[in-house]
């Protein structure tokens, strides 16, 4: 499961949104992927996905216009960046359990892209042209790209902050059911798998069935 797909999932019960995100597992990169996150830079981006996650031109009136993988469509610079803090807000639900250190690496990048695209956003409502900004956050749009649209979780957890039911993620497959379709005996052994980083109140009190 993509993290980007937490934008779009909700309960499907009382269609709560967003869900938390509890991840166990990463499925393993690419070796061209690794190397990315490893060793961050436009080189590493071309290399790994085969060019640059953002795209951006100037249209009719000499105004930068960008788009990518996560903001759908090119936008103005000014909007382009308020959208983009919003989905690195989104970023608040996850919650790694897996002690990878290119994970933890990752989401120290993650903090860091956050402080730069703001200080970008307030360096533009003071004067700040996007054509002398773009170069100083062009690195971590692309970081943030890769980070949402490029890895997979493989085995996690979904659950609904109000009724507080629970989905699993197997193989990378959200197994988002009502009640009625799912299997207790397999949600049940997947949770007892997986019981050591699961969130107590789920395997004590979590719904339609704990432990």
């Amino acid at each position: 499961m993509k993290p980007f797909l937490t934008e779009i999932l909700a309960c499907p019960i009382d269609k709560s949104f967003p869900l938390d995100v509890f991840i166990f597992k990463w499925e393993n990169f690419p070796p061209e992927v690794l190397e990315f996150f490893q060793n961050p830079t436009l080189d590493t981006i071309t290399k790994a996905f085969g060019n640059t996650l953002i795209h951006f031109a100037e249209d009719d009136d000499g105004q930068v216009q960008i788009g990518d993988l996560i903001v759908l469509g090119k936008k103005p610079f000014g909007e382009y960046l308020n959208l983009i803090l919003e989905k690195i807000k989104e970023l608040e639900v996850f919650h790694d359990t897996t002690n990878s250190l290119l994970i933890s690496k990752l989401s120290d990048i993650l903090n860091s892209v956050r402080e730069n695209v703001s200080r970008a956003s307030e360096a533009l409502k003071k004067g700040t042209t996007p054509k002398t900004l773009l170069p100083t956050i062009e690195l971590d749009l692309n970081l943030l790209n890769a980070y949402k649209q490029r890895v997979e979780i493989e085995e996690g957890i979904l659950r609904c902050p109000k009724c507080k039911r629970w989905y699993p993620i197997v193989e990378t497959i959200p197994q988002m059911l009502p009640d009625n379709l799912r299997h207790q005996k397999k949600d049940l052994e997947f949770l007892t798998k997986w019981q050591t980083p699961v969130p107590i109140d789920i395997t004590r009190e979590g719904q339609p069935w704990h432990l």
